[in-house]
């Protein structure tokens, strides 16, 4: 399946699944993610167009060759149940057409296989950027854990800046969980601190 769009990027929470007609694709099931399937018109509409594999077709068709070729990228031509193309009175495998360039509406990735496209909602919604910042703060408290000299069990409560109050609101459970904090709060401090407690003792030790 070859996909296009933002790399390196969380996606939105919706994909649309597009079935692949002869020249256009349209709207399909709507999908929100961790939820069931239901028609939903909202969406993108991307525009695929077929064009005749010349090198089989040409041999095959010879003077009959042009009407096909004009046929498909013009839309005229029916898919039929078996999943071969009637374009022109010709009927075509899999092997006598080529997928042109699928297009989506901004903000919309792409990803086909086949008969079937799917498109997804790159725009991030504000949940999914505060898990990306949850995700950046794990990596930034548990790489000053490894510059500290802690060890992989030593465990640890860490302060946050005001602006992340709203990842301790949210997120607290999860934050703690990855970065072995046994506490999290917000402080009066401009970057994240941590600090090792002697669970035997529980007496905080700055690391």
């Amino acid at each position: 399946m070859r996909c296009g769009g933002r790399r390196g990027q969380q996606t939105g929470r919706h994909v649309h699944v597009l079935r692949v007609r002869p020249a256009v694709v349209d709207g399909g099931q709507h999908l929100p993610f961790g939820g069931a399937a239901r028609r939903e018109p909202p969406g993108p509409v991307a525009r695929v167009t077929l064009l005749p594999n010349l090198r089989v077709l040409g041999p095959r068709l010879g003077p009959k060759l042009p009407a096909v070729r004009a046929a498909l990228p013009a839309g005229a031509a029916e898919q039929l149940p078996n999943g071969n193309i009637l374009a022109a009175g010709e009927t075509l495998g899999p092997d006598d057409v080529i997928r042109g360039e699928g297009a989506v509406l901004d903000g919309w990735g792409m990803a086909e296989d086949n008969e079937i496209s799917i498109a997804f909602d790159l725009n991030l919604d504000e949940e999914l950027k505060r898990e990306g910042r949850v995700h950046d703060l794990i990596h930034r408290v548990n790489s000053m854990r490894k510059a500290s000299g802690l060890a992989l069990t030593d465990r640890i409560t860490v302060t946050l800046p005001a602006d992340d109050a709203d990842l301790v609101e949210w997120h607290e459970a999860w934050i703690s969980r990855d970065v072995l904090a046994v506490g999290l709060q917000v402080g009066d401090v401009d970057e994240p601190e941590i600090t090792r407690v002697d669970v035997s003792s529980a007496v905080p030790k700055n690391a």
